[in-house]
């Protein structure tokens, strides 16, 4: 398309961004080569996981975690293709996306009440907030409430920028 005479800046912008992000590829998927293990083991293992079986007959019901889990999983691979194309705030926030649901996820596991509780949710929303189902993990994970370990436990695990300092003054 052109205007006067002169080709419209957004001509081939489609376009553009592919070449772009082709660029963004060989020059990221190296630098990002030392994590893409880590990408791919996270999620394989996340493949393997729901038909994994103890002895005993499973008593919780699975169904509602289990979309989360898939969340959880489409999320990595997402996260870790927007990386390699360069859009990183974008894979931050896909990210959050993935972190929220992997604490439901483990909630949903957790209790048959936290099932009931979601289920009785009408919004379809989750509801608990990312500090709550960080306490309920924890929790699950034997950490008594109101100790020291539990309090440092849900925040290192729901509220990174509130987790104590334990960085080593180097100066």
């Amino acid at each position: 398309m052109t205007t006067n005479g002169e080709q419209c800046p957004a001509d081939g912008a489609w376009q553009r961004l592919d070449d772009l992000e082709d660029r963004a590829k060989a020059t990221l998927s190296e630098q990002l080569k030392p994590f893409e293990t880590a990408f791919r083991d996270t999620y394989e293992a996340g493949v393997i996981a729901p038909v994994l079986r103890e002895d005993a007959p499973v008593e919780a019901d699975v169904r509602c975690a289990a979309l989360h889990f898939k969340r959880v999983l489409n999320d990595l691979r997402s996260v870790w293709l927007l990386l390699r194309s360069g859009y990183t705030s974008q894979a931050a926030s896909v990210a959050a996306s993935l972190y929220e649901n992997a604490l439901a996820t483990v909630c949903l596991t957790a209790s048959a009440k936290n099932v009931q509780t979601y289920l009785a949710n009408d919004s379809g929303e989750l509801p608990w907030t990312p500090m709550a189902m960080a306490k309920m993990v924890v929790e699950h994970e034997g950490h008594a409430p109101g100790s020291k370990d539990y309090e440092n436990q849900w925040r290192v695990l729901g509220l990174p920028d509130q987790a104590p300092n334990y960085a080593v003054n180097c100066s």
